[in-house]
């Protein structure tokens, strides 16, 4: 069986909704289950992450005998640290 509890006639109720439906009022994001709005969370993140990256990679030139794994790993602590200024965690 399922996990669903048989009812006293000896039949399966149907399935419950996995989500509800929409109000006029929600926006996209309160409509998606709980596991979409986490995909959605990192790629949101994900977009924020990347546009300070892309950003100290282009404030930050490697500089002369610096390996590209060198520059592009101090361009990312450069993106990380604009990152949490942006949200107020570092000063």
């Amino acid at each position: 069986m399922s996990g669903r509890q048989a009812t006293s006639a000896g039949s399966i109720p149907p399935p419950r909704p996995t989500t509800r439906a929409a109000a006029p009022s929600d926006t996209a994001a309160d409509t998606l289950a709980p596991d979409e709005r986490v995909r959605l969370g990192h790629l949101v993140r994900w977009i924020c992450t990347r546009r300070h990256l892309v950003a100290a990679i282009r404030q930050r030139p490697p500089e002369p005998g610096e390996s590209a794994a060198s520059a592009y790993y101090a361009a990312w602590l450069d993106a990380v640290e604009a990152l949490l200024t942006e949200h107020g965690l570092l000063p």
